[in-house]
């Protein structure tokens, strides 16, 4: 199978996403220039400076020059591109985007429209916060049958960023991403308040590393999959709810039942982690609480293995129910008003 090489690639958004793609195509040579379009215009000079970019693109223009059109802007803007550029664009270019939500309903999608979204990430957002290896080892998912798919340019892009190709319906694809993956940082907005201050070790960082996610990115993302999103947090209140009504007698060998916890028994040979654990009690074993009603909806276990990076750092905390059951139990009696307060801050 040869190597695909662009002539010329436009990459629509310069931010994490499309900079990391940017990056990418330049260490792996996937083409020979590579112009981009963003409204910061400090994300273009900087990409320009590291020579990246060859410079910036206007969407007023002709682009019927770029062969390879990636689609990396806010889902909030994507019809007012689709706008712009439907008709200026080569038919036979290949064009793709990275969204999140694929069973949209724009207008004006080119008939070469590709929808894509690669399940690579970070709480950080912007241009600065790039990575050429982003995607290396991640899933890519493809939302659209392609004749002849391995010999095709999205597949050897694909191949050459080190990421796997997968292909998804539209519709089976927000479903699934609106329980793997909009729910966990849905859950994690909702209990981002009442999270302990203190973050003193990776560990805790990244159990909490999706209430530092950019609130304006993922707002638009949980209006266009709500039903979706709906439908899996119901699922989840009721499995909360259970437990907040039985929390006096938690059976915390049961609690974890046919749940697999992580292995990270280094933390608890750690004396300041395990007093930060007791002063902190409340707020993280709500957030075990909601973790453990997450995981207990009924359709993760067919869709967990469409998961990425930030489903185990949300669900990491779950390793906690491996300490000392006499100790839990005590720190859970001294805990309880305050575990039920919190699960009411987030009821009403």
């Amino acid at each position: 199978m040869k190597n695909f090489i662009s002539n010329k690639t436009l990459i629509i958004g310069l931010g994490l996403i499309g900079g990391s793609i940017a990056k990418a195509f330049k260490l792996h040579e996937i083409s020979r220039e590579i112009w981009a379009f963003d409204l910061n215009f400090e994300s273009i000079e900087s990409a320009k400076n590291q020579q990246i970019i060859n410079g910036i693109q206007l969407l007023d223009e002709n682009l019927a020059d770029f062969d390879l059109i990636v689609l990396s802007a806010p889902l909030n803007q994507y019809q007012n591109i689709l706008q712009k550029i439907h008709n200026k664009i080569n038919s036979k270019a290949t064009f793709f985007d990275i969204g999140s939500i694929k069973n949209f309903n724009f207008k004006n999608i080119p008939i070469n429209f590709i929808p894509c979204h690669p399940i690579a990430g970070s709480d950080k957002t912007g241009f600065e916060n790039s990575n050429e290896n982003l995607f290396f080892g991640k899933k890519f998912i493809i939302c659209k049958k392609i004749d002849n798919f391995i010999d095709s340019p999205l597949a050897k892009i694909i191949t050459r960023l080190g990421a796997k190709p997968i292909f998804l319906e539209s519709n089976l694809h927000d479903k699934i991403y609106g329980l793997v993956s909009h729910l966990p940082q849905f859950l994690a907005f909702l209990c981002a308040e009442n999270s302990p201050k203190e973050l003193p070790n990776e560990f805790i960082k990244k159990a909490f590393r999706l209430d530092q996610s950019n609130p304006q990115i993922w707002s638009e993302i949980f209006e266009l999959n709500q039903k979706n999103l709906e439908f899996f947090y119901n699922e989840f209140y009721q499995n909360l709810e259970e437990l907040i009504n039985d929390i006096a007698t938690i059976n915390f060998s049961k609690l974890a039942q046919n749940i697999e916890l992580p292995n990270i028994n280094q933390i608890f040979s750690d004396d300041n982690f395990l007093k930060y654990f007791e002063k902190n009690f409340a707020p993280i074993f709500f957030r075990i609480l909601v973790i453990i009603s997450f995981l207990k909806i009924n359709d993760l276990k067919k869709f967990k293995e469409y998961a990425g990076q930030g489903f185990e750092d949300f669900t990491s905390l779950i390793c906690l129910l491996k300490f000392d059951p006499t100790k839990l139990r005590d720190l859970l009696s001294k805990n309880q008003k305050h575990i039920i307060k919190l699960f009411n801050n987030i009821s009403n």
